[in-house]
């Protein structure tokens, strides 16, 4: 199938744009050495947003055939 660049592009910076967003709330202080002792806090609800949001746009991704 053919595409239009323009729409694959909005797509591909949906789906990194999600996945930062995923990402930043699986690791509240980035940047911060990794301590393997150390707990963080992580809210599940953030968590599961981030995901079924990022799931959503690899849905959209899916669908291109």
């Amino acid at each position: 199938m053919k595409y239009y660049r323009i729409g694959i592009r909005k797509l591909q910076r949906e789906a990194q744009d999600r996945f930062n967003r995923l990402t930043a709330v699986l690791d509240p202080t980035p940047g911060t050495p990794i301590d393997n002792r150390e707990r963080i806090i992580i809210n599940g609800t953030s968590v599961r947003l981030a995901v079924d949001d990022f799931k959503t746009i690899l849905a959209e991704i899916r669908r291109l055939k």
